[in-house]
């Protein structure tokens, strides 16, 4: 069975203005995914990954769906 589609988590940031036009920072998701806020794996190398099937709603979670501010 081939393993699910993930996304580092330094990598969420750009993932996210690439996919909504609106930006956060790794702090941010990062901070939220320590917290439990996110839908986030901590490996046992101990980084953290999300799963692409998630992006969308992280990018909810997180207030970067509604227009761009210019």
């Amino acid at each position: 069975m081939p393993s699910e589609p993930t996304i580092p988590l330094t990598l969420l940031p750009r993932e996210l203005k690439a996919r909504t036009g609106r930006s956060t920072t790794y702090r941010r998701v990062y901070t939220l995914a320590l917290d439990g806020r996110l839908p986030a794996e901590q490996g046992e190398n101990g980084r953290w990954r999300v799963r692409e099937r998630n992006v969308q709603l992280i990018a909810e979670e997180l207030g970067l769906t509604g227009p761009a501010v210019a």
